[in-house]
């Protein structure tokens, strides 16, 4: 594990560095950077690449004397040797291999030379050791002495590369590459001579390479936001050990060969929001007042103008959740053949069973090949806060639009706007709104029962409410942290009717927000709508439609008619 101390990610990538580009081509690399933690120092950020935890957790906050992690890190679960200067021996545990680079004997200019000629010395006499963790300090120095954009600062990461190339050659030579992996990463950024409170790009971001059997060669890939606590779990994965207990991070499953990363992604986040919602069943409808309050009453207008005058109609509820469709359908559309209500969390379906059983025109599946046997061509399907819990949305359009018919409809809401979020000032608003308490969160009670679920599928180490959710929210751009909005999520509105919503023609698009309807901050209606309109303007954060699945003859009618 390579570290080079204090790497702005824009200068490193300007720089011509011929050995980071030969690793590059050896292996996978991250080409947007991971960032790093709060505060950008190297004592916490460097703790929090050695643990996979967040400072908070680890106990090393500052580079102040004093502080000594205090969670599980890779060095209790794999023999280890880490080399710097002091700032490693005062984080470090007592217990933990460190060699301490002296710089007033070797000084700033000669202390990555000689860390590298004592990793070569160790790893020739120590066969045991499995992890060796070297931090290049020279470029950190320079940059606080000269500034991040210095020629001094440039011509320092020029000497890094150089001695990373030292050890390439070295284990290539020696035939140990084959059986080594090479991690390149840094512990924070740097702007002007300072850092650490995370207010610029500059010093957010760092960059992350992996060269290793098995890892894809020349490969480069962007992270949804990647984070520097996942090294850890990268390198408990690559030495196939157990992770650290206080590891949160992620394994970057898309660098592996042989590995199906969009699939293995798919299961989980199936497997995630399936153990969050029987979790959370019971106290679904209590909780997200968001959901039954702020989209019903949308849901009877469409219904009623769409479906008033329709006889025998079939219904899919996809991800019926507790029955809130089921619900409005129910006292809005009284002529009906069947209403199907599908969703994988059985205990949220049996909710939805004790609402609407009574009723034999219902019927209650948690498994789509029950759902396709039925032999039902639909006429409407409806999706209520679904789409963004799904790893692959066009994948599941398509696969309904195999069992709505011609002429039929898809009517969906809740959904977020990507675009809201993307305006400077609305972000701002939108996380101040979750500061004061109104992201969606699950109740903390259900976190063991969530646990107990996901540990039946080998998920054995510690999962944070936090954790759980960035994956059932998947592409919500609210509930990726506890305090800040991710612009990147969300759905862009061009994007889901143009491809995602290919072949259909759009009845009703609409952009709107609940946010005044959540369970810690409901509003009477008129001030929601006054306050609503004030903030959001004819925009909103959320997207609500009614589509038209066109017969083929349309279509092709269509494409004519653009030819012509």
């Amino acid at each position: 594990l390579l570290n080079i101390d204090g790497c702005r990610m824009d200068v490193f990538q300007s720089v011509s560095l011929p050995n980071i580009a030969r690793l590059k081509r050896a292996g996978s690399t991250c080409d947007n950077g991971l960032k790093t933690v709060y505060r950008a120092l190297t004592n916490p950020a460097f703790a929090s690449i050695l643990t996979g935890a967040f400072p908070e957790e680890h106990g090393v906050r500052n580079n102040n004397f004093g502080q000594v992690i205090q969670t599980e890190g890779l060095p209790d679960r794999v023999r280890t040797k880490l080399y710097g200067s002091m700032h490693v021996k005062h984080f470090s545990k007592a217990a933990w291999d460190t060699t301490v680079i002296s710089l007033p004997t070797t000084s700033a200019y000669r202390c990555d030379e000689e860390m590298v000629r004592l990793f070569k010395n160790d790893f020739e006499r120590c066969p045991d050791t499995r992890l060796f963790v070297l931090d290049f300090s020279e470029a950190d120095f320079l940059g606080h002495a000269y500034g991040s954009t210095s020629r001094p600062y440039k011509e320092a990461l020029r000497k890094i590369d150089l001695q990373i190339g030292h050890i390439y050659d070295w284990l290539e030579s020696t035939d140990r590459l084959k059986n080594t992996a090479i991690i390149v990463c840094s512990d924070h950024g740097m702007k002007a001579i300072d850092h650490s409170y995370l207010l610029f790009q500059e010093e957010k971001y760092v960059p992350f390479m992996v060269a290793a059997p098995g890892i894809k060669a020349n490969h480069h890939y962007v992270r949804e936001e990647g984070s520097i606590v996942d090294i850890c779990a990268n390198v408990a994965f690559l030495l196939g050990i157990d992770y650290p207990k206080s590891c949160h991070g992620r394994v970057y499953l898309n660098m592996y060969e042989g590995i199906d990363s969009v699939r293995e992604r798919e299961e989980q986040i199936i497997l995630f929001n399936k153990a969050s919602y029987d979790a959370a069943a019971s106290t679904y409808d209590e909780d997200h007042p968001e959901v039954r309050e702020g989209d019903a009453q949308w849901w009877e207008n469409m219904l009623t103008k769409y479906l008033a005058n329709k006889k025998d109609a079939t219904v899919l509820d996809y991800g019926c959740g507790t029955g809130f469709i089921g619900e409005v359908f129910s006292r809005t559309v009284r002529d009906f053949r069947k209403f199907v209500c599908f969703d994988i969390s059985k205990s949220s379906l049996a909710k939805a069973q004790q609402k609407l059983g009574g009723d034999s025109r219902f019927v209650f599946l948690s498994d789509w090949k029950s759902v396709e046997k039925l032999g039902y061509s639909f006429d409407l399907v409806t999706l209520n806060s679904v789409l963004h819990h799904i790893h692959c949305p066009d994948k599941t359009i398509n696969q309904l639009n195999q069992i709505l018919v011609g002429g039929g409809l898809m009517m969906g809401a809740h959904e977020p706007n990507r675009l809201f979020f993307g305006k400077p000032l609305k972000k701002i608003l939108g996380e101040l709104y979750k500061k004061l308490g109104n992201g969606v969160e699950f109740r903390e009670e259900n976190l063991p029962i969530i646990q107990r679920s996901l540990k039946e599928h080998g998920y054995t180490f510690p999962l944070t409410l936090q954790e759980i959710q960035q994956l059932v929210e998947y592409h919500s751009p609210v509930e990726q942290h506890p305090t800040w909005i991710d612009p990147e999520k969300g759905f862009d509105p061009d994007d889901l009717f143009n491809r995602i919503f290919d072949g259909y023609k759009i009845c009703e698009k609409r952009f709107y927000s609940t946010a005044l309807n959540r369970k810690s901050l409901r509003l009477p209606a008129p001030f929601q709508k006054m306050i609503t309109r004030l903030l959001c303007g004819d925009s909103g954060n959320l997207i609500s439609y009614v589509i038209l699945k066109q017969a083929l003859d349309q279509r092709h009618a269509s494409t004519r008619q653009i030819a012509l």
